[in-house]
């Protein structure tokens, strides 16, 4: 069965979700902050994915399959006793699955991010109430590829649409 889900789609689920830039997940370094949140790409990537424990570590840094096999035991075992790890790591698996199955990361892929930002400066009163939510996760995707996960100035614009 062919998954929408992909590894890199998993590594930016868990670089935002435990602050970390998709650098940090792939580089060398390995504290144990990095290492955690690397191993938990191996066990989402093995969970969603049909992929080999190599095809995976290659798409993690070019890590080798027992790296990945390694990783991935580490984080099943987490699970099965730490309480608030297993939730978190439920929460991204059902994001994922949930995107999935929306086929918004696929949708995301396609729609045209820039055209859609055009529409929107051109005529904001109009167009910014008519953008599909495609396209909305396309921008998204867009704006985190170019500016990065810890980027202030993301940060602080989206703390502050919150608000408004």
């Amino acid at each position: 069965m062919r998954h929408l889900v992909t590894v890199n789609a998993i590594i930016d689920a868990v670089a935002a979700a435990t602050g970390l830039t998709r650098t940090d997940l792939v580089a060398d370094r390995r504290t144990a902050e990095i290492a955690e949140a690397r191993n938990t790409v191996f066990w989402l990537a093995r969970e969603l994915t049909d992929l080999s424990y190599q095809t995976i570590g290659d798409a993690v840094g070019h890590r080798d399959h027992g790296s990945v096999i390694a990783g991935w035991n580490r984080v099943a075992e987490r699970r099965r006793t730490d309480l608030d790890f297993r939730v978190s790591t439920d929460a991204l698996f059902g994001v994922l699955r949930a995107l999935e199955g929306n086929k918004l990361l696929a949708a995301s892929t396609v729609a045209d991010p820039l055209g859609t930002a055009r529409r929107i400066i051109a005529s904001p009163a109009r167009e910014a109430v008519r953008v599909p939510v495609i396209e909305i996760v396309a921008m998204a995707r867009l704006i985190v590829e170019l500016l990065g996960t810890t980027d202030p100035e993301l940060s602080l614009t989206t703390e502050n649409s919150d608000a408004a």
